[in-house]
C-alpha cells in the first residue's frame, strides 16, 4: 500500500533485483487494499503509514482488525523508532525506514515477517492441540464420574419398577409414571455421555469397525445442535446405506467439524439452512454437508483444506480443521472435497468405501433361570452402587462386595469359587488392571469368568492376558443378567 508512484516503482525495482520471486500489486489506499484481500490471498503486505485514507499507527489498526494473520511490514519515511515499536506492538512483524530501503533489506524483513506468522501459527496449532487433549482426557474423567452414579440411579430405579409392580394395584398409574419417567431420563443422560465420550476418545491403536452412517450424522447433530439452532433451519435426509468400516470417534469429528463451519458461515448472514444428505454411490457411501451461507471465494476454495489456512478470526480457529478432517477422510480410504461459489452457499462431501461384509453371529443369549443361581465377586469402590446391585441381585443369586481390587485378592487368596467377577475398571489402588493381572497368575480358572466394568476412561490391559469381556456404565438389569448367564454358561460348559 503505497500513494507515491515513485517509492512504489522502487519497491518494485527491489523485488525484482531480490530471490523473493514475488508479484507485486500495489493500491494507493487502505480501503482498496482492503477490498483486495477479501478478494485475493497475499503472502506477505508492505504498508506505508502516510496513505491517504488512512496515517500513523490507526492505519495498522484498521490493517490488523480486518487481515489479523497477514504477515505485514511497515514502511515509513521517518526516522522515529517509538513509532516501530508501536506498530510492532500492533501486530505488523517488521519496520523498515524507506531512506535505508535496498534489495537485501526489503528480502530480510518479508522472509522475517512470512516467518514469524508461520511460528506464530505453529504456537498456536501446539497451544490447541494441548486444550484439545486435555478436553478429550476431561471428557473421559466425566464420562467416568457421571456414569457410576447413573448406574446405580437406573438400577435402583429399575429395582423399585419391579417392587411397584408386585405392590400396587393395577390402576395406580401415576407412581409407574414418575419411574418410567425418570428412567427415561437416565437413559437420555446416559446417551449424552455416551457420545461426548465417544467424540473425546482416541480411536488410534484400535482397529476399525462395521458402521452406519447415518449414527455418525445423528450424533454429530445432537453434539452441536446448540450452536446452529438459534438461527439455522437443520434439515436431514438419510438413505438406506449399507455399514463402512472405520472409526466412529474421527468420523464423527468430521461430521461434527463441518457442521459447526456451516453454523459459522450462515451466522454471518443472520440465518440459514443445514441440509445433511447421505447416500450410495457406487461403492461408496456419501455424506453431504450444505449450506446456504455467503460461501467462498475462489481462491479460499482452493485453500481450504491446507493447514493454517482460515477466514475465521483469531479467536475462532486455528486453520487445521478442514485439514485434518481430509486426513482423517484418507486414513479411512475415501475423500472429502468442496464445492462452493459466493452468494452460493458451500457443499462438503465426504465419500467413505462401502465396509467388506462380516459373519455376524444372530446367536442370542439364553434367558437365566431363576434356579441358576450364581456365586459372584462385585468389585467396585462405590457404596451406593455395591448396594444397589445387591439389592437387585441378591434374590437370585450369591455376591459378594468388595470396595477394592486389594480386599477382592483377600477373598480369592484362600481358594474361594467363585462363577464370576465383575469389577470396576479404574479404582484406587491397583484399580482393575491389577486385579486382572493378579487373576491371571494367582487365579489363572478366573480369568474366562472375569468381567470389566468401565464408565469411560482409558482401558489399557496388562500385556500377556486376553482380552476381558466388557459391561458398560450405565447398565440395566437386563445388560447384567446377559453377562452372568454368558459366563455362567461358559463356567458350565468347563466343568461339563
Amino acid at each position: 500500500m503505497e500513494d507515491n508512484r515513485g517509492d512504489a516503482d522502487l519497491v518494485e525495482e527491489f523485488i525484482e533485483e531480490s530471490p523473493l520471486q514475488a508479484e507485486l500489486v500495489v493500491t494507493p489506499r487502505l480501503g482498496e487494499a482492503l477490498e483486495l484481500l477479501s478478494q485475493m490471498e497475499f503472502d506477505c503486505v508492505l504498508l506505508d503509514l502516510g496513505l491517504p485514507d488512512a496515517r500513523g499507527q490507526s492505519a495498522v489498526k484498521r490493517f490488523r482488525s480486518r487481515a489479523p494473520r497477514v504477515p505485514l511490514v511497515v514502511l515509513t519515511g521517518l526516522e522515529d523508532a517509538g513509532t516501530a515499536q508501536a506498530c510492532v506492538q500492533l501486530g505488523a512483524q517488521e519496520y523498515l525506514e524507506k531512506a535505508r530501503l535496498d534489495p537485501r533489506s526489503l528480502t530480510q524483513a518479508v522472509s522475517l515477517a512470512m516467518l514469524r506468522v508461520s511460528e506464530a501459527r505453529a504456537r498456536r496449532e501446539l497451544l490447541q492441540a494441548d486444550r484439545l487433549r486435555s478436553v478429550g482426557l476431561l471428557a473421559a474423567g466425566v464420562a467416568h464420574e457421571i456414569n457410576n452414579p447413573l448406574t446405580y440411579l437406573e438400577v435402583n430405579l429399575e429395582h423399585l419398577q419391579a417392587e411397584l409392580e408386585e405392590s400396587l394395584p393395577a390402576d395406580a398409574r401415576s407412581p409407574r409414571e414418575v419411574v418410567a419417567e425418570c428412567r427415561d431420563g437416565v437413559g437420555r443422560i446416559g446417551r449424552i455421555v455416551g457420545r461426548l465420550n465417544g467424540f473425546a476418545r482416541t480411536d488410534e491403536g484400535t482397529p476399525p469397525s462395521l458402521l452406519h452412517v447415518d449414527t455418525i450424522v445423528q450424533d454429530a447433530r445432537r453434539l452441536t445442535r446448540h450452536q446452529w439452532q438459534p438461527y439455522c433451519r437443520y434439515e436431514e435426509q438419510l438413505g438406506m446405506t449399507p455399514p463402512v468400516l472405520g472409526w466412529p470417534g474421527e468420523l464423527t469429528q468430521v461430521l461434527v467439524n463441518l457442521l459447526l463451519n456451516a453454523a459459522h458461515a450462515i451466522g454471518k448472514q443472520g440465518r440459514g439452512r443445514i441440509r445433511v444428505s447421505t447416500r450410495r454411490v457406487g461403492e461408496h457411501v456419501e455424506i453431504a454437508v450444505e449450506d446456504d451461507g455467503p460461501g467462498m471465494l475462489p481462491y479460499e476454495l482452493r485453500r481450504a483444506f491446507d493447514p493454517f489456512f482460515t477466514t475465521k478470526r483469531r479467536e475462532e480457529g486455528t486453520g487445521l480443521g478442514l485439514a485434518l478432517c481430509r486426513e482423517i477422510a484418507r486414513r479411512h480410504q475415501g475423500t472429502l472435497e468442496a464445492e462452493s461459489a459466493p452468494g452460493a452457499g458451500a457443499t462438503f462431501v465426504l465419500r467413505i468405501p462401502i465396509g467388506e461384509p462380516r459373519a455376524v453371529s444372530h446367536e442370542r443369549l439364553k434367558p437365566v433361570k431363576r434356579d441358576a443361581r450364581r456365586r459372584i465377586l462385585f468389585v467396585d469402590d462405590e457404596a451406593i452402587l455395591r448396594r444397589s446391585v445387591e439389592r437387585l441381585l441378591a434374590r437370585h443369586h450369591d455376591l459378594v462386595m468388595a470396595a477394592d481390587a486389594e480386599s477382592a485378592i483377600e477373598r480369592l487368596e484362600g481358594g474361594a469359587p467363585f462363577d464370576l467377577v465383575l469389577c470396576d475398571l479404574t479404582m484406587p489402588g491397583i484399580g482393575g488392571r491389577g486385579l486382572w493381572r493378579w487373576i491371571g497368575e494367582q487365579r489363572p480358572e478366573l480369568v474366562s469368568r472375569f468381567v470389566l466394568m468401565s464408565g469411560g476412561m482409558p482401558d489399557e490391559l496388562p500385556a500377556g492376558l486376553p482380552a476381558a469381556p466388557r459391561l458398560s456404565k450405565p447398565f440395566r438389569r437386563e445388560e447384567l443378567e446377559q453377562v452372568i448367564a454368558a459366563v455362567g454358561a461358559s463356567r458350565d460348559n468347563e466343568t461339563d
